[in-house]
């Protein structure tokens, strides 16, 4: 975990969103592996004997998609993460381009779990969507950072950065989190459930910040 601020560092800096590049990955991508350690997605597609090993590749997959198609952003401590798709790439094949290489490293039925969380986000995503939007690919707080409200102020600024006529929108696999979403102004859209894993039942929870100019098709659904 990066060092506590520097007393040089003022509340204002400490606020600010650092947007992150290609030459964070390293450091990221093993933020990413600490703060979702035991997340129920990643454990519902890495599993058995190479599940550390599947996790990393999987989450360097989700971190270059951010840097490439859209933006990750950090706070001053490099203790948390925000992981943003751009509208122009919310829609963009980029689902089917990783389940062909999870074949290799997820294997096949790591791959098939992977094809369907991928699948049952974008259905549901879709069900209260039909436009352009701002996709939150990921929102993480190191173990030992948790608790301190670093997510919220990082969410928070993250937010305040993306264009705002247009809404946000968030899958969340952990029901619990729910309240601290819609603390910073998500509704749920729809729930419906992903399957069945290694470590049990994956529910899947969709979580919409409505746009300036919402584009929304209405009140979301469950597929159960």
């Amino acid at each position: 975990m990066a060092n506590p601020l520097p007393s040089s560092i003022t509340r204002a800096q400490a606020a600010t969103p650092r947007r992150l590049n290609t030459a964070d990955l390293a450091w990221a991508a093993a933020l990413l592996a600490q703060a979702t350690a035991v997340h129920p997605a990643v454990r519902y597609v890495c599993t058995g004997p190479a599940a550390a090993h599947q996790q990393h590749w999987l989450l360097k997959q989700l971190l270059t998609l951010a840097f490439r198609h859209g933006v990750a952003y950090t706070n001053a401590a490099g203790t948390a993460l925000a992981l943003w798709l751009n509208p122009t790439q919310s829609t963009v094949p980029w689902a089917l381009r990783l389940r062909l290489a999870a074949i290799w490293h997820l294997g096949w039925a790591g791959s098939q779990r992977l094809r369907q969380l991928l699948g049952t986000m974008s259905w549901l995503r879709h069900q209260s969507l039909t436009g352009p939007h701002h996709l939150l690919l990921a929102m993480v707080v190191h173990p030992a950072a948790q608790g301190r409200g670093e997510g919220r102020r990082l969410l928070a600024a993250t937010l305040a950065l993306r264009k705002a006529p247009l809404p946000c929108y968030f899958s969340a696999q952990i029901p619990a989190q729910l309240a601290f979403y819609q603390g910073l102004g998500f509704e749920l859209a729809g729930h419906c459930t992903v399957g069945k894993g290694p470590a049990g039942l994956l529910s899947n929870w969709g979580l919409l910040r409505p746009g300036e100019l919402s584009t929304t098709a209405g009140p979301g659904s469950g597929r159960e």
